[in-house]
């Protein structure tokens, strides 16, 4: 009897569990595809007053030979935006990290470019593009 009525209350505070973490709508609120693992990627690094960002670009010969989408990257976190200061200036960078999908838009940038906060695991400067 002990048993059956743990597993019931078991049960039902999973469910609770569940319901507590969906929107309005009734969707979860964070989604795996709101995320991107972004690997030794390059970008063109610009201000827009507020925040670093890091466009990315690749030869277009790349982009189409590898069918490759190009986004655009806020350095929104102070932690991160030390790591950019700390390149003295540099244009062009590399760069890895993890983003997640922001509907901001800094002006200057191509609103039809999917934009991300990013998580800087490592940034470097290089030598043009």
């Amino acid at each position: 009897m002990m048993k059956t009525l743990n597993y019931i209350f078991g049960i039902l505070a999973g469910a609770l569990m569940f319901v507590s973490c969906e929107d309005e709508i009734g969707s979860p609120n964070v989604d795996s595809r709101d995320f991107i693992d972004v690997q030794n990627a390059k970008a063109v690094v610009s201000n827009d007053g507020t925040y670093y960002i890091l466009t990315q670009y690749e030869d277009p010969d790349t982009i189409a030979k590898y069918n490759l989408t190009m986004s655009v990257f806020i350095v929104d976190r102070e932690e991160d935006a030390v790591k950019v200061e700390a390149l003295n200036g540099a244009q062009y960078v590399n760069f890895s990290g993890i983003g997640m999908k922001t509907d901001y838009r800094p002006e200057g940038t191509d609103r039809n470019k999917d934009h991300y906060n990013i998580m800087l695991v490592n940034i470097s400067a290089r030598d043009g593009q």
